[in-house]
């Protein structure tokens, strides 16, 4: 990675995780975070299927989100995004002679070339391909566990979210969907626990 050290941490939100928030009605939990939200303009014009376009455009202009200008920056990292075109099997994409970044590609040549940063994506390849270039990733059920442990919704809310999740166009396994849910009943039960022993 080069010497651009970012003030706060940078989450990178890829199509499939901002459709899966925004078809469980949760996408308030991406805006209602710390860090500094962006999405690379490439992965902005995969979003064509409306509610979901509507929704990202509007979270742009309320700064909700911010649009990371890829194609400026790519001119300055090259190398950076040619090797995550490399890693996620794709050829450099000149159409015209102009370069044409995949979003994954955009999503992780931006993870390349800048620390303090996190990738958002429901997408089973690019989430290895992350993992093997050591890149951090999670995804919308880690977005939940995330505003479930900093008190941004209440685990009963969590529980409705997930419920929706499930119920979105995301594939995601049973077992996943399991396993978040007995984590979200456990922050439950340590809540419970809390205000127990507060009480005494």
């Amino acid at each position: 990675m080069d010497s651009e050290h970012p003030a706060k941490k940078i989450i990178l939100v890829d199509t499939s995780s901002f459709i899966t928030l925004v078809e469980a009605g949760a996408e308030n939990l991406l805006y209602g975070r710390s860090e500094s939200v962006k999405v690379p303009e490439h992965v902005v014009s995969e979003v064509t299927d409306e509610p979901v376009m509507s929704e990202l455009h509007r979270a742009i202009h309320s700064y909700d989100l911010t649009v990371s200008q890829t194609d400026h920056i790519a001119r300055r990292h090259f190398p950076y995004y040619r090797a995550a075109a490399f890693h996620l099997d794709e050829t450099t994409p000149f159409i015209r002679g102009e370069l044409h970044w995949s979003g994954d590609a955009a999503l992780v040549g931006t993870a390349l070339h800048t620390s303090n940063v996190e990738i958002v994506t429901d997408d089973g390849y690019l989430r290895r391909r992350c993992r093997d270039l050591t890149i951090p990733v999670t995804g919308s059920l880690g977005i939940l566990l995330d505003a479930v442990d900093e008190s941004q919704i209440s685990t009963t809310e969590a529980l409705e979210i997930l419920q929706q999740i499930q119920r979105s166009s995301a594939w995601l396994g049973d077992d996943l969907i399991e396993r978040v849910e007995r984590e979200i009943k456990e922050s439950k039960r340590d809540e419970a626990a809390s205000s127990q022993n507060t009480s005494r």
